[in-house]
């Protein structure tokens, strides 16, 4: 039973941190969004530029990207810095009519918006899994307490009734 209970705070503690996983990253693009930076793109088929709004741009999953990630001494402490080269989502271009991967000219506008809204999404929902996670395990612990004691009580009655067998067994009289 108490390996049940285990397994039970086990699997509700992995729903919790994927839940607030999932609500991180809802949150945290609604604040990109909300922050309303617009992407500025060009068609890779016709050439054409255009300004796609920070909605659009959020909700468009297609996406190709060439990245370095360099160390840099920042202080004392070593950071690494993503530097985006190349960064194309898939848009509907309002010139050629298609939906095509259009390059994104303002990528580091976006990284910093989008940085920005993450951080800030990032620590109200680590604080809430955290909590979250600690009522959880507070709350299980109670069930399993009382499954050990019983437990224990049920292996001190195991132990009695065989020292009793014993006893009568072998007709010893320690009293």
């Amino acid at each position: 039973m108490e390996e049940f209970l285990l397994i039970f705070m086990a699997v509700l503690l992995l729903g919790w941190v994927v839940f607030c996983g999932v609500l991180f990253i809802k949150k945290s693009q609604a604040a990109f969004v909300m922050k309303g930076t617009n992407a500025y793109v060009k068609c890779e088929k016709c050439g054409a530029e255009y300004q796609v709004g920070a909605r659009e741009f959020a909700s468009s999953h297609f996406a190709k990207y060439i990245s370095v990630t360099k160390t840099r001494r920042k202080g004392i402490a070593l950071a690494d810095e993503p530097k985006i080269k190349y960064y194309a989502k898939k848009f509907h271009c309002p010139a050629c009519g298609e939906k095509c991967y259009a390059r994104v000219l303002n990528t580091q506008d976006l990284v910093g918006a989008g940085r920005e809204a993450g951080i800030k999404a990032g620590v109200k929902w680590l604080l809430l899994m955290v909590i979250g996670g600690g009522l959880i395990g507070s709350v299980m612990q109670i069930p399993i307490s009382v499954v050990r004691q019983a437990n224990v009580r049920k292996v001190n009655e195991m132990k009695e009734q065989r020292y009793q067998e014993l006893k009568e067994k072998y007709d010893l009289n320690l009293d």
